[in-house]
């Protein structure tokens, strides 16, 4: 997410869980995200609804990460 925000795409980040709950590789990954151009959007949020219905070029799944077993 960062690196296509840092080539000036527009890019949304939608949240599984909190960002306090990110652990390891995640936490880690996630904190240059505050420093970069992306929306993040955690699916409790009202706004998750009317979001995940915008148009969107790209859509990755990454809920399993390297700590999966």
């Amino acid at each position: 997410a960062r690196h296509l925000a840092g080539l000036g795409a527009k890019v949304t980040v939608f949240l599984s869980a909190s960002p306090e709950e990110a652990k390891g590789d995640a936490a880690v990954h996630f904190k240059p995200l505050s420093w970069c151009n992306v929306r993040l959007l955690e699916v409790s949020s009202p706004d998750f609804e009317r979001a995940i219905a915008e148009p969107y070029h790209l859509l990755c799944d990454a809920l399993l990460g390297t700590g999966a077993h």
